[in-house]
């Protein structure tokens, strides 16, 4: 190697990218050539966007050592990023094949490439790998959040890797006295509560959209509890300004450490503090584990225990969370009345069409809408059941993953293992939310997945007047699908076990009167149904709080 190449390298590794990229080319130009050069011209070329280029430097380094490290993440990363997550697996995999040690920081991608392939089980076992080398949060949370598609795991389990993750990573042994002395908080059971909500995601396209509205449906001055919103700017586009209207303050949390955090909510007097997004990405479990509030609670996002002795409660319905699920929770049970979310239409009125397809086309359409990760194998065998007992019935599928150009080969490949010709299988361009909406009137029925069913495409599904079978499963996110349905009004949709739910959308499909009738009628029933009530919804919250608070000061 000559002192041209060498001083390029150690610029390089300084990360002084813009001098070693002058000093490879006039290597290059010397005639110098190494599969170092190519390699890191290709990591250049690839932090700046430039990914075509990228991937020929890339592989050009590849040909000249099939072995050189990190050649093969960066190409994994570039296919991720351009959604051809199939091969964004093969590289990942040769790259831990190539050097695991040097490779740690593969296990995120490759799980999460993975999951979108619905290859989930190999997911969850890069995770789980990953967290056993890597000293880094965001793996057990993209682990515990991950665990929920995948068949065969169960609440122990979730619980099991939540305290790991506790104990690895939020139990605080640095604690300020001062933030956990809460004598300066009047307990007064009929005082004007101080109710923070902190979660890093205030926008449009999130859960905590709908719980906007919600809070908007009540009169401020009539509420019993004021709000404080505590989030980072950065991370939000606050296109709903209703958390604006109705919070008396919203913090920046952009550039705050978690202590920090914790003493400026300590400091505005805190009562009730929510956390909206618990081990999910953007979480703020690390400021609840300084405990700034007396009484803090995990809603809305998470839907396993957070196993911190200092979350005193979780929010949930009798659904999904019944009385056998709670010692799997470390945290008191408060159950709403009815359901534990509310749904918010994002656009108010639609065009129904009046005829289910099938009258026109001859055969029934199912559909699935729901995101790749949750298109196991077993979910496509049991989809192929479905068809199989419902003869010339097609299945539509539409999701983001699809954006991989071999996933509908893979997806064709199982659907023919289990019985079910390619020409049965549709596959459409993921389509914008207006468009993704109007899709539903070329369907008759939704097919649910499992073990985690559909949350936000059972919501529009019944908006949009199309029935979907949902299955009572064994986690909070498997029976999430059957509780919607039951409170929208709709048990004769819910199913005890696969076997009946293959019955049931297989008499489904053979009722056209009754397709017509949920065309009908479905969306104004679902739309009075106490899922859809914002102003219902956010009395019971209110309720919660102040039920919670009068626990807590007759305790204290």
């Amino acid at each position: 190697m000559n002192e041209l190449e060498i001083r390029a390298h150690e610029l390089f590794n300084k990360r002084d990218f813009v001098e070693a990229f002058k000093l490879y080319e006039e290597a290059l130009q010397q005639g110098i050539v190494s599969a170092k050069i190519f390699r890191n011209l290709g990591m250049i070329f690839s932090f700046n966007g430039k990914k075509d280029l990228a991937v020929d430097f890339l592989l050009k380094a590849l040909e000249l050592d099939p072995k050189l490290v990190l050649a093969n993440s960066f190409l994994g990363k570039i296919s991720y990023d351009c959604k051809h997550f199939t091969l964004a697996n093969d590289y990942f995999q040769r790259e831990l094949a190539i050097n695991p040690e040097l490779s740690k920081e593969c296990f995120l991608d490759i799980g999460m490439s993975f999951m979108h392939t619905g290859q989930v089980e190999q997911g969850v076992h890069y995770y789980l790998q990953g967290t056993r080398f890597r000293n880094q949060r965001m793996l057990y949370g993209e682990l515990l959040c991950n665990m929920h598609h995948c068949p065969g795991l169960n609440n122990q389990n979730f619980y099991d890797i939540a305290a790991e993750c506790y104990q690895r990573f939020l139990e605080k042994t640095d604690k300020p006295k001062t933030l956990n002395d809460f004598s300066n908080i009047k307990k007064d059971k009929n005082k004007k509560l101080k109710v923070g909500f902190l979660s890093s995601c205030f926008n449009k396209f999130t859960a905590e959209y709908h719980l906007g509205y919600a809070l908007d449906s009540q009169e401020s001055d009539q509420r019993s509890y004021e709000i404080l919103i505590y989030t980072p700017f950065s991370s939000n586009k606050w296109d709903i300004d209703v958390f604006k209207n109705n919070a008396s303050k919203i913090t920046n949390l952009d550039n705050l450490k978690a202590m920090e955090i914790a003493q400026i909510i300590k400091d505005d007097g805190v009562d009730i503090l929510l956390d909206l997004r618990g081990h999910v990405y953007g979480s703020f479990l690390e400021v609840m584990a300084y405990k700034p509030a007396p009484i803090q609670i995990s809603w809305l996002n998470y839907f396993g225990t957070t196993a911190m002795p200092e979350v005193d409660y979780v929010l949930a319905d009798k659904y999904v969370l019944p009385e056998e699920f709670e010692k799997f929770y470390i945290e008191k049970v408060y159950r709403l009345e009815n359901y534990f979310f509310i749904f918010k239409p994002r656009i108010e009125d639609l065009y129904i069409e009046p005829e289910p397809p099938c009258m026109k086309n001859g055969y029934i359409t199912f559909a699935s809408f729901h995101r790749g990760t949750k298109l196991n194998n077993e979910v496509l065998k049991y989809w192929s059941k479905i068809l199989n007992r419902v003869e010339k019935s097609k299945l539509l599928i539409t999701n983001s993953s699809l954006m991989d150009p071999d996933l509908e080969t893979q997806y064709l490949k199982i659907f023919k293992e289990h019985g079910v010709r390619e020409d049965r299988i549709i596959f459409h361009p993921y389509p914008e939310f207006k468009e993704f909406l109007e899709l539903f009137n070329q369907v008759d029925i939704c097919v649910d997945t499992f073990p985690f069913v559909g949350g936000t495409t059972t919501y529009d599904s019944l908006f949009m007047g199309v029935p979907v079978i949902s299955c009572l499963g064994e986690t909070w996110v498997g029976r999430s699908g059957y509780a919607t349905l039951y409170e929208a009004g709709f048990p004769e949709l819910t199913a005890e076990n696969f076997e009946q739910a293959v019955d049931k959308n297989y008499e489904l499909s053979q009722d056209i009167e009754r397709l017509k009738n949920y065309r009908k009628n479905m969306r104004k029933q679902f739309l009075n149904s106490p899922v859809c009530n914002l102003k219902a919804f956010a009395n019971k919250l209110e309720k919660a709080f102040r039920d919670i608070w009068h626990e807590y000061c007759e305790k204290n």
